[in-house]
């Protein structure tokens, strides 16, 4: 429709802006009339007003891609803007990363989050936050072994280079050893959730004839850091090097089975059989010794320097980083399963990790009514209702009221979040409603 023909003011045409790579917007014959009020290209406005992606942003412009984008450059295009682009991620040479997005999806929403860094690659995310599947981080590149057990029919299209190693979704596996075929998720394989699990069917066969089972003071010195699986995960008869550590002289190799030959046992190639296997080469002092600086001086043991790797009797520990946190559990849980401090994982609330003493500021916004009589924990046999019953990680969900008085639920963990903190949703929209971004 050409301009000089009479139309109404209302009237709503396309326009093009003289930078083409800004591309066609709508507008009235009014508000193009009236440019001194800023109407006119939404992308030259908001460049004006919020500045260009180069300009807020010199990371995101490094990850801009150098072909796919045509003419268009970060110091043409809004920070905030919505427009669809190509990225390129170069962390890994040998995987180069592609993929699209807007600006306004990869920075932080409000002005007040400007200190938080953009989002990253969602092929390099870490384990929690990984969102798309590359050669470096699928289940076959990270997972091998866990791998060969993918079933090959009964999981479609989809082979172990489509998905996460830390995946929540199930899948179909099929036994390497007799065949068995059942579901399981890729975090449960891989031990993303702290046990990593075998074939069901075989499992108890499996753990009756484990390292574990049938000699604990060979299992004591399994390596639990060098090693993908725990002693009650292998058989006494596997042929595989795995990784094992003297209590005198430190770590060395061994074949599984060879460790257990009735004539001439493998073991530390610098001790005797009898040394190898004596009480200081399997004790956790030997063995463990961070944990065995966090064993309490209050235990009823008169030696705690015999205290076994492997033993199931329970003995108080005390943190290092805070003393305040003490707790009661086996040194087999310490050394196999990989319990740490109950208080600084988050697992029990103390004054050191409370959500009061961590996040202040977030405590002030804690509903002071709504919350009431609070949420009942199993655990402390209690109920939990004030900022200082919940540890800054908690997954509960619970009320909040902001300086304007909204109100809304959200998880705790989400408000404490390093990477990016939620707040007000009703202060956040409003504050979107007030910024032209495309």
């Amino acid at each position: 429709i050409s301009v000089t023909d009479r139309l109404q003011l209302n009237t709503k045409l396309s326009w093009q802006c003289l930078h083409e790579s800004h591309g066609p917007y709508e507008a009235t014959i009014r508000q193009m009339l009236a440019r001194k009020i800023g109407i006119g290209c939404p992308t030259c406005v908001s460049l004006r007003k919020l500045g260009s992606l180069a300009s807020v942003s010199p990371e995101l412009s490094r990850q801009w891609h150098p072909t796919k984008n045509g003419d268009l450059i970060p110091s043409r295009i809004a920070a905030y803007a919505r427009r669809v682009v190509w990225w390129q991620c170069t962390n890994d040479p040998d995987d180069v990363h592609e993929w699209q997005a807007s600006p306004s999806s990869r920075l932080p929403s409000s002005a007040h989050l400007q200190r938080l860094k953009p989002k990253e690659c969602p092929f390099c995310r870490s384990a929690g936050g990984q969102k798309r599947v590359s050669r470096s981080n699928s289940l076959a590149a990270v997972y091998p072994g866990v791998a060969l057990e993918w079933h090959p029919a009964e999981n479609g299209t989809l082979t172990p280079d489509d998905v996460f190693g830390c995946s929540s979704v199930r899948y179909w596996w099929k036994c390497q050893r007799h065949g068995h075929v059942w579901l399981a998720s890729c975090a449960d394989r891989t031990g993303r959730h702290g046990h990593r699990s075998n074939c069901p069917k075989c499992w108890p066969e499996i753990y009756r004839n484990s390292v574990l089972k049938k000699d604990p003071s060979i299992a004591a010195q399994w390596h639990m850091e060098k090693n993908p699986l725990r002693p009650g995960q292998v058989e006494r008869t596997d042929p595989q090097m795995m990784w094992w550590r003297c209590g005198l002289h430190g770590e060395f190799q061994a074949v599984v089975r060879d460790r257990f030959r009735e004539t001439d046992p493998a073991g530390c190639p610098k001790c005797s059989l009898s040394e190898n296997l004596s009480a200081p080469t399997i004790s956790l002092a030997s063995l463990h010794p961070k944990l065995f600086a966090e064993l309490s001086a209050g235990n009823d043991q008169e030696d705690v320097t015999t205290i076994s790797t492997v033993s199931s009797s329970k003995v108080s520990w005390t943190c290092l980083e805070y003393p305040d946190h003490k707790w009661m559990t086996t040194p087999y849980r310490r050394a196999f399963v990989g319990h740490k401090c109950p208080f600084c994982a988050g697992r029990f609330v103390h004054r050191t990790n409370s959500l009061r003493t961590r996040h202040p500021k977030v405590a002030s916004e804690f509903h002071p009514t709504k919350n009431s009589p609070g949420i009942f924990s199993k655990v402390e046999k209690r109920f939990l209702s004030t900022p200082d019953d919940f540890t800054y990680g908690s997954n509960r969900r619970v009320w909040w009221r902001c300086s304007s008085g909204h109100e809304w639920q959200a998880p705790i963990h989400c408000r404490t979040s390093r990477s990016l903190p939620s707040g007000c949703p009703t202060c956040v929209n409003n504050l979107k409603k007030n910024l032209m971004v495309l």
